[in-house]
C-alpha cells in the first residue's frame, strides 16, 4: 500500500489512517524511526524489539531454548506467584 502525506511547519508527519490500521498503530503508541537505504522506515516499538530479538537469536546456543532474560522473567513470575500463594494461605 502506498500513501502520500506532508510534514507541517513543526516537523510533524501525519500517518494516514489506512496505514495506521494496517500497522496496528493507535494514538499514543511509540514508534521507531530509522533510515534504511535513504528511506524512512517506521515501525512500532514492539516490532523493533522483535526484530532485534530475531537478529540476536543467531547467537543463542543451539541447546538453549530461551534467552537468559526470558528465563529470569519466568523465574521471577513463578517466585511472585509462589509468594502470593503463601500470603493467601496465612490469612
Amino acid at each position: 500500500m502506498s500513501e502520500s502525506t506532508s510534514i507541517d511547519k513543526s516537523g510533524r508527519l501525519i500517518v494516514p489512517a489506512s496505514l495506521r490500521r494496517q500497522l496496528g498503530i493507535r494514538p499514543g503508541d511509540r514508534l521507531h524511526l530509522r533510515v534504511v537505504d535513504g528511506e524512512l522506515r517506521i515501525s512500532t516499538w514492539q516490532q523493533a524489539v522483535e526484530r532485534v530479538q530475531q537478529s540476536l537469536a543467531a547467537y543463542r546456543p543451539d541447546d538453549q531454548e530461551e534467552l537468559a532474560s526470558e528465563a529470569l522473567i519466568r523465574e521471577r513470575r513463578e517466585s511472585a506467584h509462589h509468594e502470593g500463594s503463601l500470603r493467601s494461605s496465612k490469612v
